[in-house]
């Protein structure tokens, strides 16, 4: 019995680490359902993702500018890496004021045979201290 507790224990530890997201990532997430989008001309229809990090205390220094990621049109959700955020990088540099990160999020919906946008989603988070990104950060794009 106790064999089954542990493997049981591990087994679900490892999927939970599967579906989390990692230390210095940030999500963005969105909900179409009720989003105004324009009807598409092709049947090819995708969501392309894009952040924008800037660190207000220290002019607008850029963290990180339109970095993107293409996901299906049945995604909800996004996950920009480490490399891509930039913000583990940049927090572990010196800076003449302490950071406060702003993250632009948007998300557009493309007919993508047709490079048409059929409607955008978006969300300004100002004023985050690094350390709210060490455990990752989540942002909720607005349609």
């Amino acid at each position: 019995m106790k064999k089954l507790l542990m493997i049981t224990a591990i087994f679900l530890l490892g999927i939970s680490g599967l579906s989390a997201q990692s230390a210095w990532e940030v999500q963005v997430n969105w909900n179409l359902s009720g989003a105004d989008c324009d009807d598409p001309v092709s049947s090819n229809v995708g969501i392309v993702v894009g952040i924008t990090i800037y660190d207000a205390a220290n002019n607008n220094a850029i963290v990180c500018y339109d970095e993107t990621n293409t996901e299906s049109i049945t995604a909800t959700s996004s996950i920009f890496s480490i490399s891509q955020a930039g913000v583990y990088d940049y927090c572990n540099t010196y800076h003449d004021n302490t950071p406060s990160l702003t993250v632009i999020a948007v998300v557009h919906v493309v007919d993508i045979d047709e490079e048409i946008e059929l409607c955008q989603g978006r969300k300004t988070e100002p004023g985050h201290p690094c350390g709210d990104f060490s455990t990752g950060f989540g942002i909720t794009a607005v349609f």
